[in-house]
């Protein structure tokens, strides 16, 4: 779908003779027809495109709302993608993954360029309008240790992406969450990490009419290390579809994913988590957990855990499960005199809980340990 150049590069191959940027017809006419290809229908197998594509060229182009940027250690700019300056946005390889990542970026035409230096004291705090967000570059210099939070509530259309660049023994703590039922909310954060540096990742969401998250980690250098922790709850008719891609493209280098999911009513959860392991990655250690809990009849749970690895001397494991309440869980319980419902929803609660940690742990605990009626 997309030839591997840059940002720059696709804007200027695909402007107009009096423009600098792309026609958005055009742009929405290429998406669609990308759409078609037999590698896209298999990455959106379980979700409808034409939610997240059509409405790009109508809906408004929105900024984020950013709080504790004027800490010491941050700064922050808007940069053209027409400019020649700005260095590699998203990585060249991913965009025929991630197709809408791209076309996002090029209708956006900008930039939101967010740099971090030495050790931030309070977290950097990004919350999402309705409509074609800004995409948000987030650069973390060597040794530099920053906490974000990035929330995206809104009930209406929401387009937005994130593309982290974690320096030489860079810490980074983000967390995410996408608790609101919203129209059509499409997701994409790709984080590239060099020597030593560390990613840590919680992310906390509900089902909407359609939801989509995307994330690609890129450990691209010796030592780096990602760790993805992520409860989500699908009940009432609403879809949410999450994709994990983590590439080990160095040696020694270290992620962990572990996702527990509700199919509390009716609905469609997809999660397919995958892990690549490159040639010259002597030292990859990965895992990967998916478990989800089916509690209605007409809930719908789809995951795919993926292993490919091209190298010797690694370490590597995933599995996914889809089940029920254990009977012997539940006679323990009600022999100690709870009723048949508070005894599900203590062990509802007991197994989504242990994921749910982190800055946006107590808003997470709001909406997905809520109201479990239909259990």
């Amino acid at each position: 779908m997309a030839d591997r150049l840059t940002p720059a590069e696709r804007l200027a191959s695909l402007a107009l003779p009096d423009s600098d940027f792309p026609d958005a017809g055009r742009l929405i006419a290429r998406a669609r027809a990308g759409a078609a290809s037999e590698q896209f229908r298999e990455f959106w197998k379980y979700t409808p495109t034409a939610a997240f594509i059509d409405p790009l060229a109508e809906v408004p182009r929105s900024a984020p709302d950013i709080r504790g940027d004027g800490q010491a250690g941050i700064s922050c700019r808007t940069l053209s993608l027409a400019d020649g300056s700005l260095e590699t946005v998203q990585d060249p390889a991913s965009v025929e993954r991630f197709p809408l990542a791209d076309i996002a970026l090029l209708l956006a035409g900008e930039v939101l360029l967010i740099e971090v230096e030495g050790s931030v004291e309070h977290p950097l705090e990004i919350d999402y309008r309705p409509g074609l967000s800004t995409p948000v570059v987030l650069k973390v210099a060597p040794k530099a240790i920053l906490r974000l939070i990035e929330r995206a509530e809104t009930a209406e259309f929401l387009n937005h992406s994130l593309y982290v660049h974690l320096g030489s023994d860079a810490h980074l703590d983000h967390a995410f969450t996408g608790l609101t039922g919203a129209g059509s909310h499409w997701a994409m954060t790709q984080v590239a990490q060099a020597t030593r540096s560390r990613y840590r990742r919680q992310q906390y969401v509900t089902g909407a009419n359609r939801r989509r998250t995307e994330t690609q980690i890129l450990l691209n250098e010796p030592g780096a290390e990602a760790e993805i922790t992520g409860a989500f709850v699908v009940e009432g008719g609403t879809h949410l579809d999450q994709q994990i891609v983590l590439e080990h493209r160095a040696r020694d280098t270290r992620s962990r994913q572990r996702f527990h999911g509700i199919g509390a009513g009716k609905g469609t959860a997809v999660f397919n988590g995958r892990i690549h392991i490159h040639e010259n990655s002597p030292g990859s250690d990965a895992a990967l957990s998916n478990r989800n809990l089916a509690l209605h009849p007409d809930s719908v749970i789809n995951t795919k855990p993926e292993l490919e690895i091209y190298t010797d001397d690694v370490r590597c494991a995933h599995g996914a499960t889809v089940g029920q309440i254990s009977e012997e869980s539940l006679f323990y319980l009600r022999s100690r005199g709870l009723s048949p419902a508070a005894a599900r929803r203590i062990l509802c609660r007991a197994f989504i809980g242990e994921c749910i940690e982190g800055d946006l742990a107590e808003a997470a605990e709001a909406v997905l340990l809520g109201n479990w009626t239909n259990v």
